[in-house]
C-alpha cells in the first residue's frame, strides 16, 4: 500500500547578511519545516487555512518544504510569504509516495484500520461458522423426525421426544445468541472503523 504525502515546495534565496550563518544549509539546499495551523476562515464553498513554521536562515538558497498538506488543496491559491531581505522564486505543490507511513499518528491510525478491520473478518467468519452449525442441525433434526421410503417412523416415546426437542431448543438458542452477540460486535467495530477513517480523511 503506498502512502500519499502532499508536499509544498517552496524555493527561496535568502540574502540575509549575517556574520554567522544561524543555520547551515544542508548540500541539497532542501529544508523540512514543521508547521502549524494559524488562523482559518470559511466560506461557503472553501475555506482559507493559515500555516506558519518559523526557521531562521543564513545565507544561502533553500528548499523549503512545507509537509503534511491537505491533496485536495486548491494548488492555484496557494500564496507564501516570509520575513525578512529575501527572494521568493518558486512556489510548488508536489506529492511523494511511501511504503510506510511516515507521520506516527497516522501511523497509528492506519494500525488502528488494519486491526478493526481483521476483526470485523473474523466476527463475519464466526457468524458463517455458526450458520453452518446451524443447518446441520436442522438437517439432524429433520432426518431423525421425518419418514422416508427407507426408513420407518421414529418410535413415539414421549420421554425421548423431550429430551430431543429440549436439546434443539437449548442448541438453537446458544447458536442465535453467538449470531447475535457476533452481530452486535461488528456494529461496534464498524462504527469504530467509521471514526478511524474520518480522523484519516
Amino acid at each position: 500500500m503506498k502512502i500519499i504525502k502532499p508536499i509544498l515546495l517552496c524555493c527561496v534565496l535568502c540574502a540575509l547578511f549575517l556574520a554567522t550563518p544561524l543555520f547551515a544549509a544542508p548540500d541539497d539546499g532542501r529544508v523540512e519545516l514543521t508547521s502549524k495551523v494559524t488562523s482559518v476562515t470559511v466560506f461557503s464553498d472553501r475555506a482559507q487555512v493559515t500555516r506558519t513554521a518559523t526557521k531562521k536562515l543564513g545565507a544561502g538558497e533553500y528548499t523549503l518544504i512545507f509537509t503534511d498538506i491537505p491533496v485536495a488543496i486548491d494548488k492555484d491559491s496557494i500564496q507564501v510569504n516570509g520575513r525578512g531581505d529575501l527572494t521568493l522564486r518558486d512556489v510548488k505543490f508536489d506529492t511523494e509516495y511511501f511504503e510506510e507511513v511516515p507521520d506516527i499518528d497516522q501511523k497509528a491510525l492506519f494500525d488502528e484500520k488494519i486491526k478493526l478491520s481483521d476483526m470485523i473478518t473474523d466476527e463475519n467468519d464466526k457468524i458463517y461458522r455458526v450458520q453452518g452449525e446451524q443447518k446441520f442441525l436442522e438437517n439432524i433434526t429433520g432426518k431423525l423426525t421425518g419418514v422416508t421410503e427407507k426408513s420407518e417412523a421414529a418410535e413415539l416415546d414421549p420421554e425421548k421426544w423431550m429430551k430431543m426437542i429440549e436439546f434443539y431448543r437449548s442448541r438453537k438458542e446458544s447458536l442465535d445468541k453467538e449470531i447475535r452477540d457476533a452481530e452486535r460486535s461488528k456494529r461496534a467495530l464498524n462504527k469504530k472503523l467509521e471514526k478511524v477513517n474520518q480522523q484519516l480523511s
